[in-house]
């Protein structure tokens, strides 16, 4: 490139210190004097800031997140992750994101191993309910082959925006096993985690210690999932059954902006599917009646009628998790309860799965309401 066609490019307002050093191959800090006069008199832009310049050429919907497009941008990981690219300079490379790439299934960060597609779906759908809404998926982990079943779930999550967090129960599971699958769903928009919990047997164990360490501190919305893997739950052991519970709730990116939308714009608390709607208190309304006293007052003769999703998973908010978990207090996840069976009403969480739903039924008018998809 001529020193001639820098300055056109850089009186055009799209050229920096940075992008002239990659034009003609130089290390940034050896740009010519005479180059850098020119730059600073014509006013020069990075590529952070010609996005927020250009905000004509974004779709409406993605207007009020001009300044997040422009902080994760890189037009280096641009060029990089998209081999039709690579003759364009820096600046086209800007250019073609704004016009085509936000749209398009292009990657952008060098380190991401999932496509970030919070823009492309919110342009496609005119929905910006993933963008609004600070999202997580806080996920039970003991069976190893079902977490791989759940991937695809993660992944329409993780490519919305959602922080994934594996608490993991089964010490067997190796390290180097949960690395990659954390790594996997790396988009650059969040950040995931695992961590060990001591195996207490329960899903809402782990929920719970989840509320112990601050998981739930923040405003936001939570996906509550689970390996779960029990033959009561039919001969698959429950493969048909974690269709069921997390298709309409996160089965697509569709399905995710439904839920998202239902949350923030119609002030709704949980949302579940109608596939695992479930009624009746199980082998141990002892148990249940119990916990429903520690944490809210409720009309029994109503709470028989009333629904939950079987199997706990779900989406709530996270306001609603904290004042629950607050007014559950400490629970001892170990114990075995002599009433119940096998299947049903031996542990604390079989009751707490349905008592969770009376409870935000209770408080629907503070949380929002309860909502069932299909």
């Amino acid at each position: 490139m001529t020193f001639f066609s820098k300055e056109l490019h850089a009186a055009s307002g799209v050229y920096d210190h940075e992008f002239v050093s990659l034009s003609n191959g130089l290390d940034p800090s050896v740009v010519s004097e005479a180059e850098a006069q020119v730059l600073n008199q014509l006013g020069c832009v990075s590529a952070g800031e010609m996005i927020k310049q250009r905000t004509d050429s974004l779709p409406d919907v993605l207007v009020p997140y001009v300044d997040l497009l422009a902080s994760i941008y890189s037009w280096k990981g641009y060029k990089e992750r998209n081999q039709d690219l690579r003759r364009l300079s820096p600046a086209q490379l800007v250019s073609h994101f704004l016009d085509h790439g936000i749209s398009e299934p292009r990657h952008w960060n060098l380190g991401a191993a999932l496509m970030d597609r919070r823009f492309a779906w919110a342009v496609h759908s005119k929905s910006d309910s993933h963008l609004r809404a600070n999202i997580q998926a806080i996920v039970h982990v003991y069976h190893y082959n079902v977490l791989c079943e759940l991937l695809p779930y993660l992944k329409i999550l993780a490519r919305l925006g959602s922080r994934v967090v594996l608490l993991v129960v089964n010490q067997e599971i190796s390290p180097s096993s949960l690395d990659d699958i954390i790594a996997g769903l790396y988009t650059g928009a969040a950040d995931h985690q695992w961590l060990r919990l001591e195996n207490r047997g329960e899903d809402w164990s782990s929920f719970h210690a989840a509320y112990d360490l601050g998981l739930f501190d923040h405003e936001g919305i939570t996906f509550k999932i689970q390996t779960k893997l029990s033959r009561n739950l039919g001969l698959d052991g429950g493969a048909a059954w974690i269709d069921e519970a997390l298709g309409p709730i996160c089965g697509n990116q569709a399905a995710v902006s439904r839920v998202l939308s239902l949350m923030l714009d119609s002030a709704g608390a949980v949302v579940s599917s109608s596939a695992v709607r479930r009624k009746g208190f199980g082998e141990n309304s002892r148990l249940v009646l119990s916990f429903v006293e520690k944490v809210c007052d409720a009309d029994v003769s109503l709470l028989s009628r009333m629904s939950f999703a079987g199997g706990s998973m779900f989406v709530a908010r996270n306001s609603l998790i904290r004042e629950f978990y607050s007014a559950l207090g400490s629970i001892c996840y170990s114990r075995e309860y002599s009433d119940g069976s096998r299947y049903c009403g031996r542990y604390a969480g079989h009751a707490l799965e349905r008592v969770f739903f009376y409870f935000a039924e209770g408080r629907s008018d503070v949380h929002g309401a309860l909502s069932w998809l299909s």
